[in-house]
């Protein structure tokens, strides 16, 4: 399928089935991964969704597929404005910073532009909860990059949990705990 079949798949209301069939056709090169990245930029809010929603799938379910648009991926993330492809993001670095999966880009990632996007994204009234909250894990797994990083995600969490959604309550105590512990 080249790129004007995968963009008119995308057209189209996709329940999970689709996505995980898309995902599959991904993994066995039917299409190129790097479309999705490119989509996930669209003008169309919905399609760009559709994209990073198919490009989530394919990270967690054929990672290999993923990995050699991994350095791309992380010089776009920053780039994303769409509140609806940043949950796929952020979701995505940080199963990318959880699995170590990380390690396999090239030494020259930009991890003070991912945190300060990161945290621009925690900040902003605008931002969807279910993306806050990937934000938290993603800036809490960094929080060894420098030395601010934990006492401002400590700051933002207590923050965020006065007026927060229980998503919020549950996640940011969680951090917090974890935070505790070290």
């Amino acid at each position: 399928m080249d790129k004007a079949g995968l963009l008119e798949e995308l057209n189209q209301t996709l329940p999970k089935k689709k996505v995980e069939k898309l995902a599959a056709l991904g993994a066995n090169q039917h299409y190129e991964v790097a479309d999705l990245l490119e989509l996930s930029f669209y003008p169309r809010s919905e399609i760009a969704f559709r994209a990073a929603w198919v490009l989530e799938y394919i990270l967690e379910k054929y990672p290999e597929r993923f990995l050699p648009l991994l350095n791309d991926f992380l010089k776009l993330y920053p780039e994303q404005k769409n509140p609806s492809c940043q949950r796929h993001y952020s979701k995505m670095l940080a199963h990318l910073l959880k699995t170590g999966r990380l390690n396999q880009a090239d030494d020259r990632i930009d991890f003070d532009l991912l945190v300060e996007s990161t945290f621009g994204w925690l900040i902003d009234e605008q931002t969807p909860v279910a993306v806050k909250v990937h934000c938290l894990e993603v800036l809490f797994v960094l929080k060894d990059k420098s030395p601010w990083i934990l006492e401002e995600l400590k700051s933002q969490i207590e923050f965020l949990m006065r007026h927060g959604s229980a998503g919020i309550q549950s996640r940011g105590r969680a951090i917090l705990k974890k935070i505790a512990s070290k």
